[in-house]
């Protein structure tokens, strides 16, 4: 890693555990936050809170989006989770719905996967945001099936396994736990 005015500077991808919703057609979605369709290749982030100021504000002061996504001070930038979720209770589940278990998969319209991410990267103790993002790999357990969506369509559009076992998915396409301590 290379300084940069105060900022580590990494060269390469970075991976992460998040879900997805599986769209109509073969498409995937974000889950929670506006919706919007994930290409096959590049995503690029883009700030929900100047879109849509009085439904995303959590913070009191402008932070400058000069640089693009994702800015500190700010929600902005493709999330993702360093480690798998665990079973986390309902209540915390309603506030972070991201701890959701992986478990429930494709019991519903959401999809768990591990994602790349690269360019402007912010990392942190539970995970990232990134400026760019892509999806490599998605886990649907044996006994669940995608309602909405053949996922066929899915794993062709976007060119990625759909795996049934979650070992394997973690074995495979675990991302690197980043040096917390170095970056800091």
């Amino acid at each position: 890693m290379i300084q940069d005015f105060g900022r580590d500077i990494a060269v390469g991808a970075f991976r992460g555990y998040r879900w997805w919703r599986a769209g109509r057609g073969g498409w995937l979605e974000s889950p929670w936050y506006g919706r919007a369709r994930w290409d096959a290749g590049e995503n690029r982030a883009r700030c929900l809170v100047l879109q849509r100021p009085r439904r995303w504000v959590r913070r009191r002061q402008p932070v400058d989006h000069s640089d693009g996504p994702p800015v500190l001070g700010c929600d902005c930038g493709f999330y993702a989770l360093h480690e798998p979720p665990i079973e986390a209770p309902r209540e915390t589940q309603q506030i972070f719905p991201w701890q959701t278990s992986p478990d429930l998969s494709g019991r519903g319209p959401l999809v768990f996967g591990v994602a790349e991410a690269w360019g402007r990267v912010l990392l942190g103790t539970h995970g990232w945001r990134a400026e760019f993002s892509r999806p490599i790999a998605l886990y649907v357990p044996q006994d669940a099936t995608l309602p909405f969506t053949d996922e066929h369509a899915i794993a062709t559009r976007y060119r990625m396994p759909i795996l049934r076992d979650l070992g394997w998915l973690l074995a495979e396409w675990a991302p690197d736990r980043p040096d917390l301590a170095r970056s800091a």
